[in-house]
């Protein structure tokens, strides 16, 4: 799938996926606004990726906007058995119930370049980004002003989580 100069605004699912849902093979998405979409979930079940949800994926994400979407976590987006790559990306104003604010990621390997992560909120863990059994590289990177649940810009759980972050700027959480 190739996704090219679109706005995706004001969708809701119940589950995963509020603005877009992508499962397998290969996905390139650039200069996009992914804003105010929803995956909210029920009972429960709490739904991933308010604006984006990738899973099974290899992906490149070039120059979006993904702003003020929600979801129970992954607010933003969240990546699930995915390889992405993020290059000029802006993820700001998303909100978790739970756990990943602007971005939740789950046995994903990815690498964020000259994106900024700010103005999210989470109510219980990683205001910014959520790791689990993941690694991201961040590189030229800027997480900023996230708030919420524990106060952590970035969260990494599992021994099998590895992150790295070059010439990165972490501010304000």
């Amino acid at each position: 799938a190739r996704l090219s100069g679109n706005i995706v605004n004001s969708n809701t699912v119940a589950l995963d996926g509020g603005g877009l849902y992508i499962r397998y093979g290969d996905a390139t998405l650039d200069d996009n606004l992914i804003s105010g979409n929803g995956a909210p979930g029920y009972g429960y079940y709490a739904g991933t990726g308010g604006g984006l949800y990738l899973s099974s994926v290899s992906a490149t994400l070039n120059s979006n906007t993904i702003l003020s979407n929600t979801a129970g976590s992954g607010g933003g987006l969240y990546l699930s058995s995915s390889t992405v790559m993020f290059n000029d990306n802006i993820l700001t104003g998303n909100i978790a119930v739970f756990s990943g604010g602007a971005f939740g990621l789950n046995r994903s390997t990815t690498m964020l370049t000259n994106t900024v992560i700010a103005d999210n909120y989470a109510n219980v863990a990683g205001t910014g980004l959520y790791v689990r059994a993941s690694s991201p590289n961040l590189l030229y990177t800027t997480i900023t002003r996230n708030s919420g649940g524990d106060g952590s810009g970035v969260y990494v759980i599992g021994s099998n989580s590895t992150i790295t972050l070059t010439n990165s700027i972490l501010v304000s959480h």
